[in-house]
């Protein structure tokens, strides 16, 4: 039996190995792995001796393995074993190195942030099967927001099966948001592509001359009925209604973590329901395995006057909220890797429109300072000059922090 697995196991690499050689490309592939292993010599070795692992493998143009990567954070997935962590990168002709993580792994810092701070790696290669959650951890959204607060490329590749609420790849980098992406029902398989930044975004104005247009308002059509959803517990968050004459709100969560906002709503008749929602603490996921922590300052346009209705779809309808400007402030941010000048783990934006497309990171400009008086770190983000934000119907704009977690 392990002969005719290791068979079939040889044929699928060699296959893709081959489709390496004949595309010229390097492949990354998510697969399921085996390595056989025997009792007598392993007290630990399972029943049916074999360790089964999550894995990315990697194929350079000649078709040579040249890089692997073991899923370390499973996301109820009882068939694969938990391997050693281990930091995986592979190098490039053109000169960049990438580095690997999957999908539940980039709620946690290890390896994905490890990867940022410890190794300098600014390219990730990221297979994914997420699951859509609103309001803040749709695919697009996590893998945006990832992106921007760790100041990297991610080339994310998401499972389409949006009936198990799977669906959403996209080629993000940095501040600049999504250069392209797809997250639409109907889509079935589609190649995402776009023309990258290979130096650090940040240092130069590189993206002025290959930045690729998001999707606008304009363009997808809305998800079709069958796309199935998450909907997070926000029961924990403070929030209060936004009034949309008033033009700022304050709240604070548990008088520890505090968010102001400023705003002005493109039209004065909008009489639908908008809620300031405030959060800092921890979160579990994974029937409570696992947790992260976060910060949370949102905008959030709600169906009702329930918070519950924060996480809903919303239905075909003139009333939505259109915003002409938008300042966040958020106070005090918990600072995670090092001082303010450390790159990774920075505040970032998740952001949504009511047809579930992505507002772009590029309308909003994110500031960080350290309080004179009280030493504490602060944040801003606010609609840039040149920002179209009027264009889009939101339905998310939030600031977080992310802090970073782990088992239970």
């Amino acid at each position: 039996m392990h002969d005719l697995n290791l068979f079939l196991f040889c044929k699928i690499l060699y296959r893709l190995s081959c489709a390496a050689i004949q595309s010229k490309l390097y492949i990354v592939v998510n697969l399921g792995e085996v390595e056989y292993c025997d009792f007598n010599t392993d007290s630990s070795c399972p029943s049916d001796d074999g360790y089964h692992y999550n894995t990315n493998v990697v194929f350079d143009r000649n078709g040579a393995i040249v890089s692997r990567y073991r899923k370390f954070h499973l996301y109820f997935e009882p068939q694969f074993n938990y391997p050693t962590l281990e930091y995986s990168t592979f190098n490039t002709d053109f000169g960049v190195e990438f580095g690997l993580f999957t999908c539940f792994d980039i709620i946690f810092a290890h390896p994905a942030v490890e990867l940022v701070v410890n190794l300098g790696i600014h390219n990730f290669a990221f297979p994914t099967a997420w699951i859509d959650e609103l309001p803040f951890l749709t695919a697009i959204q996590s893998q945006a927001l990832w992106a921007q607060s760790n100041q990297v490329n991610l080339l994310a590749s998401g499972y389409h099966q949006p009936d198990r609420g799977s669906m959403g790849s996209g080629i993000y980098s940095g501040d600049e948001g999504a250069l392209n992406y797809v997250f639409d029902a109907s889509s079935g398989t589609k190649l995402v592509t776009s023309l990258v930044p290979i130096t650090s975004y940040h240092t130069t104005s590189y993206f002025k001359r290959f930045q690729q247009p998001t999707q606008s308002a304009s363009q997808d059509p809305p998800l079709e009925p069958y796309h199935m959803w998450l909907r997070e517990d926000l029961t924990n968050c403070s929030y209060k209604p936004i009034d949309p004459y008033l033009n700022h709100e304050f709240l604070c969560h548990e008088n520890s973590f505090c968010c102001n906002i400023e705003y002005s709503l493109n039209s004065t008749s909008y009489s639908g329901h908008l809620k300031l929602l405030v959060f800092d603490g921890r979160r579990t996921v994974a029937a409570k395995r696992d947790w992260f922590e976060w910060q949370v300052c949102a905008i959030l346009h709600c169906l009702n006057d329930t918070l519950e209705s924060c996480t809903e779809s919303s239905p075909e309808s003139s009333n939505h909220p259109k915003f002409n400007f938008i300042k966040i402030q958020a106070q005090p941010l918990k600072v995670e890797y090092g001082d303010e000048e450390t790159s990774a783990a920075q505040p970032g934006m998740s952001l949504l429109d009511t047809k579930f497309r992505l507002i772009p990171q590029s309308q909003f400009k994110i500031l960080r300072w350290r309080d004179s008086t009280t030493g504490n770190m602060n944040a801003e983000a606010e609609t840039t000059s040149t920002s179209e934000i009027s264009h889009f119907q939101v339905k998310t704009v939030a600031l977080i922090q992310k802090v970073y977690g782990g088992r239970l």
